[in-house]
């Protein structure tokens, strides 16, 4: 899933997955995240596209109700995500990758990232 308020990146990323070979899905919502119907092994957030506390809290949220589902932040400013993006013992760490990030690099990094044991 690509999360971003720009209809043109969304789109873009989109295609450039699908191409790839992946089942894309995208939003420019960030609520949307919550809600996504499974399965969803990974998530490209540009959380600098929405407002920090919301993104927090999705992130927070996101990562307790999904905790194996790999997120790829895509970000200027990492530091502003804090306690949201720190690793912890329930879920995977995001990968944060700085802005701007290219299609293959992201699509990299969703490829490179093996998927966690069960839980």
């Amino acid at each position: 899933m690509v999360v971003g308020s720009n209809p043109q990146t969304v789109a873009d990323l989109k295609a450039y997955f699908k191409q790839s070979g992946l089942t894309p899905s995208g939003t420019r919502h960030l609520e949307d995240l919550l809600f996504a119907s499974p399965p969803l092994d990974a998530v490209v957030l540009f959380p600098d596209e929405f407002e920090r506390d919301e993104v927090t809290t999705a992130l927070v949220s996101f990562r307790r109700a999904r905790p194996r589902t790999l997120l790829v932040l895509v970000s200027s400013a990492p530091q502003h995500l804090g306690a949201a993006i720190e690793p912890n013992e329930r879920s995977m760490a995001p990968l944060v990758l700085p802005k701007p990030a290219f299609g293959w690099t992201l699509l990299d990094a969703i490829r490179g990232t093996p998927n966690p044991a069960p839980l």
